[in-house]
Protein backbone atom coordinates (compact mmCIF):
# COMPACT_ATOMS: atom_id res chain seq x y z
CA UNK A 1 0.00 0.00 0.00
CA UNK A 2 1.57 3.56 -1.38
CA UNK A 3 1.40 6.35 1.25
CA UNK A 4 0.07 8.91 -1.13
CA UNK A 5 0.92 12.45 -1.51
CA UNK A 6 -1.97 13.82 -2.10
CA UNK A 7 -2.56 17.23 -4.94
CA UNK A 8 -5.80 18.76 -5.49
CA UNK A 9 -6.08 16.85 -8.88
CA UNK A 10 -7.04 13.66 -6.79
CA UNK A 11 -10.16 14.79 -5.16
CA UNK A 12 -13.68 15.88 -6.83
CA UNK A 13 -17.08 16.54 -4.94
CA UNK A 14 -20.79 14.76 -5.16
CA UNK A 15 -24.02 16.05 -4.02
CA UNK A 16 -25.81 12.83 -3.04
CA UNK A 17 -29.41 12.23 -2.17
CA UNK A 18 -31.48 10.02 -0.02
CA UNK A 19 -33.66 7.05 -1.65
CA UNK A 20 -36.89 5.05 -0.48
CA UNK A 21 -36.20 3.58 3.23
CA UNK A 22 -35.03 -0.30 2.98
CA UNK A 23 -36.20 -2.52 6.03
CA UNK A 24 -34.71 -4.96 7.04
CA UNK A 25 -36.29 -8.22 7.68
CA UNK A 26 -32.76 -10.54 8.41
CA UNK A 27 -33.02 -12.47 4.89
CA UNK A 28 -33.88 -10.77 1.92
CA UNK A 29 -33.10 -6.86 2.48
CA UNK A 30 -29.17 -6.38 1.84
CA UNK A 31 -26.83 -3.22 1.09
CA UNK A 32 -24.78 -3.72 -1.74
CA UNK A 33 -21.03 -3.15 -1.48
CA UNK A 34 -19.33 -0.16 -2.20
CA UNK A 35 -22.56 1.59 -1.83
CA UNK A 36 -23.26 4.73 0.97
CA UNK A 37 -26.50 4.55 3.52
CA UNK A 38 -27.64 6.29 5.92
CA UNK A 39 -28.79 4.49 8.97
CA UNK A 40 -32.56 5.42 9.39
CA UNK A 41 -32.93 2.68 13.04
CA UNK A 42 -30.95 0.28 14.51
CA UNK A 43 -32.19 -3.20 15.73
CA UNK A 44 -31.99 -3.34 19.63
CA UNK A 45 -30.31 -6.92 20.19
CA UNK A 46 -28.84 -7.87 16.93
CA UNK A 47 -28.02 -4.50 14.71
CA UNK A 48 -25.17 -5.60 11.83
CA UNK A 49 -23.81 -1.51 12.18
CA UNK A 50 -21.19 -1.84 14.94
CA UNK A 51 -21.71 0.06 18.12
CA UNK A 52 -20.31 3.49 17.29
CA UNK A 53 -22.74 3.98 14.21
CA UNK A 54 -25.92 5.33 15.52
CA UNK A 55 -28.88 6.67 13.52
CA UNK A 56 -28.53 9.40 10.96
CA UNK A 57 -25.02 8.07 10.77
CA UNK A 58 -23.56 6.92 6.76
CA UNK A 59 -22.53 3.89 6.73
CA UNK A 60 -20.02 2.49 3.76
CA UNK A 61 -20.81 -0.50 3.12
CA UNK A 62 -17.21 -2.75 2.29
CA UNK A 63 -19.03 -5.66 1.06
CA UNK A 64 -22.78 -6.94 0.48
CA UNK A 65 -24.21 -7.45 4.15
CA UNK A 66 -27.89 -8.77 5.00
CA UNK A 67 -30.15 -6.15 7.10
CA UNK A 68 -30.98 -7.56 10.75
CA UNK A 69 -34.91 -7.07 11.30
CA UNK A 70 -35.02 -3.58 12.74
CA UNK A 71 -31.84 -2.31 10.66
CA UNK A 72 -33.33 -0.11 8.13
CA UNK A 73 -31.63 2.59 5.68
CA UNK A 74 -32.34 5.05 3.00
CA UNK A 75 -29.45 4.12 0.05
CA UNK A 76 -28.01 7.24 -1.30
CA UNK A 77 -27.30 8.17 -5.29
CA UNK A 78 -24.04 10.08 -5.73
CA UNK A 79 -23.78 13.05 -8.54
CA UNK A 80 -21.15 14.35 -9.70
CA UNK A 81 -20.84 18.23 -9.46
CA UNK A 82 -19.30 18.29 -12.55
CA UNK A 83 -18.85 22.35 -12.81
CA UNK A 84 -16.75 22.35 -9.39
CA UNK A 85 -13.68 23.86 -9.31
CA UNK A 86 -12.30 23.38 -5.72
CA UNK A 87 -13.86 23.11 -2.36
CA UNK A 88 -12.69 23.80 1.07
CA UNK A 89 -13.67 23.21 4.77
CA UNK A 90 -12.28 24.89 7.84
CA UNK A 91 -12.84 23.49 11.18
CA UNK A 92 -12.55 26.43 14.68
CA UNK A 93 -13.59 26.81 17.82
CA UNK A 94 -14.33 29.01 20.23
CA UNK A 95 -11.23 29.46 23.44
CA UNK A 96 -13.29 29.87 26.85
CA UNK A 97 -11.18 31.40 29.42
CA UNK A 98 -11.24 29.40 32.55
CA UNK A 99 -8.86 31.09 34.52
CA UNK A 100 -9.40 31.27 38.62
CA UNK A 101 -7.27 33.28 41.32
CA UNK A 102 -5.26 30.49 42.28
CA UNK A 103 -3.71 30.84 38.21
CA UNK A 104 -0.29 32.59 37.69
CA UNK A 105 -1.48 32.47 33.71
CA UNK A 106 -4.26 33.10 32.07
CA UNK A 107 -5.84 29.37 31.24
CA UNK A 108 -8.15 28.20 28.34
CA UNK A 109 -10.39 25.21 27.41
CA UNK A 110 -11.76 24.71 23.75
CA UNK A 111 -15.31 24.81 22.61
CA UNK A 112 -16.96 23.34 20.33
CA UNK A 113 -15.53 22.66 17.11
CA UNK A 114 -17.58 24.72 14.21
CA UNK A 115 -17.10 23.58 11.09
CA UNK A 116 -17.24 26.25 7.44
CA UNK A 117 -16.74 26.21 3.77
CA UNK A 118 -16.82 26.67 0.46
CA UNK A 119 -17.31 25.41 -2.90
CA UNK A 120 -16.06 27.09 -6.31
CA UNK A 121 -16.98 26.31 -9.95
CA UNK A 122 -16.68 27.12 -13.22
CA UNK A 123 -20.11 28.58 -14.49
CA UNK A 124 -21.43 25.75 -17.13
CA UNK A 125 -24.61 26.23 -19.11
CA UNK A 126 -25.75 22.48 -18.10
CA UNK A 127 -25.37 23.84 -14.83
CA UNK A 128 -27.18 26.66 -14.97
CA UNK A 129 -29.76 24.26 -16.55
CA UNK A 130 -29.97 21.39 -13.50
CA UNK A 131 -32.80 21.34 -11.02
CA UNK A 132 -31.00 21.19 -7.29
CA UNK A 133 -27.69 23.06 -8.97
CA UNK A 134 -26.14 25.61 -6.84
CA UNK A 135 -27.77 28.18 -8.51
CA UNK A 136 -30.97 26.82 -8.25
CA UNK A 137 -30.89 26.41 -4.56
CA UNK A 138 -31.52 30.19 -4.79
CA UNK A 139 -33.33 31.01 -7.98
CA UNK A 140 -36.21 29.74 -9.81
CA UNK A 141 -34.88 28.19 -12.96
CA UNK A 142 -36.97 27.95 -15.88
CA UNK A 143 -35.41 26.51 -19.29
CA UNK A 144 -37.41 27.18 -22.70
CA UNK A 145 -36.67 25.75 -26.59
CA UNK A 146 -37.58 28.05 -29.07
CA UNK A 147 -40.09 27.85 -30.50
CA UNK A 148 -41.87 25.29 -27.75
CA UNK A 149 -44.22 26.07 -25.38
CA UNK A 150 -42.86 25.82 -22.03
CA UNK A 151 -43.99 23.15 -19.93
CA UNK A 152 -44.25 22.92 -15.92
CA UNK A 153 -41.33 19.64 -16.32
CA UNK A 154 -38.78 22.34 -17.47
CA UNK A 155 -40.06 25.03 -14.56
CA UNK A 156 -37.52 24.26 -11.26
CA UNK A 157 -38.61 26.17 -8.32
CA UNK A 158 -35.96 27.46 -5.66
CA UNK A 159 -34.77 23.89 -4.39
CA UNK A 160 -35.32 23.36 -0.50
CA UNK A 161 -34.39 20.06 -0.23
CA UNK A 162 -31.80 19.11 2.24
CA UNK A 163 -28.14 19.07 0.42
CA UNK A 164 -25.84 16.44 1.14
CA UNK A 165 -21.99 16.24 0.43
CA UNK A 166 -19.19 13.50 -0.50
CA UNK A 167 -15.82 15.65 -0.80
CA UNK A 168 -13.04 13.33 -2.01
CA UNK A 169 -10.11 14.45 -0.54
CA UNK A 170 -8.73 11.11 -2.64
CA UNK A 171 -10.86 9.26 -5.44
CA UNK A 172 -8.66 6.64 -6.26
CA UNK A 173 -9.85 3.59 -7.23
CA UNK A 174 -6.51 1.47 -7.99
CA UNK A 175 -5.71 -1.76 -5.63
CA UNK A 176 -2.90 -1.10 -2.52
CA UNK A 177 -4.49 2.52 -2.85
CA UNK A 178 -6.57 4.56 -0.09
CA UNK A 179 -9.70 6.03 -1.21
CA UNK A 180 -10.65 8.94 1.32
CA UNK A 181 -13.69 11.19 1.50
CA UNK A 182 -15.89 13.13 3.68
CA UNK A 183 -19.67 12.88 3.87
CA UNK A 184 -21.94 16.03 5.80
CA UNK A 185 -25.11 17.79 5.74
CA UNK A 186 -24.25 21.28 4.33
CA UNK A 187 -26.63 24.43 3.81
CA UNK A 188 -25.24 26.61 1.47
CA UNK A 189 -25.67 30.56 2.58
CA UNK A 190 -25.39 32.11 -0.72
CA UNK A 191 -23.40 31.85 -4.37
CA UNK A 192 -22.45 34.37 -7.08
CA UNK A 193 -22.43 34.93 -10.38
CA UNK A 194 -20.37 37.49 -12.75
CA UNK A 195 -18.34 37.65 -15.61
CA UNK A 196 -15.22 39.60 -16.21
CA UNK A 197 -13.27 39.91 -19.78
CA UNK A 198 -10.29 37.24 -20.10
CA UNK A 199 -11.17 35.18 -17.62
CA UNK A 200 -13.28 32.23 -16.73
CA UNK A 201 -16.93 32.82 -15.14
CA UNK A 202 -16.97 30.95 -11.83
CA UNK A 203 -19.44 31.06 -9.22
CA UNK A 204 -18.61 30.26 -5.21
CA UNK A 205 -21.18 28.81 -2.41
CA UNK A 206 -20.03 29.15 1.48
CA UNK A 207 -21.84 27.03 3.71
CA UNK A 208 -22.09 25.70 6.85
CA UNK A 209 -23.19 21.85 8.57
CA UNK A 210 -26.52 20.60 9.25
CA UNK A 211 -28.28 17.76 10.26
CA UNK A 212 -25.54 14.50 11.06
CA UNK A 213 -22.44 14.87 12.34
CA UNK A 214 -19.88 15.05 9.57
CA UNK A 215 -17.54 11.83 8.96
CA UNK A 216 -14.88 11.06 7.33
CA UNK A 217 -14.16 7.13 5.63
CA UNK A 218 -11.25 5.75 3.94
CA UNK A 219 -11.19 2.98 1.89
CA UNK A 220 -8.31 0.43 1.50
CA UNK A 221 -9.13 -0.63 -2.09
CA UNK A 222 -8.33 -4.45 -2.92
Amino acid sequence: MSDKRLIGEDASAYRFTLGTLVTGDGTTTSMSAGKIYKIAAKATASSIFPTAFVVNDYYYAPLQQTLAVGDNVYPVTETLITDCKSWTMTVSADSIEVTVLKDTVKKYRKGKPDVSGTITGIVTTDQLKTSGSIHNRFIKVVNLTEGVAPADANIFPIDKSDYFLKAYLNEDDLAGNVQAFILAQIDPLGTNWGADIGSAQEWSADFKFDGADPVMFTITNV
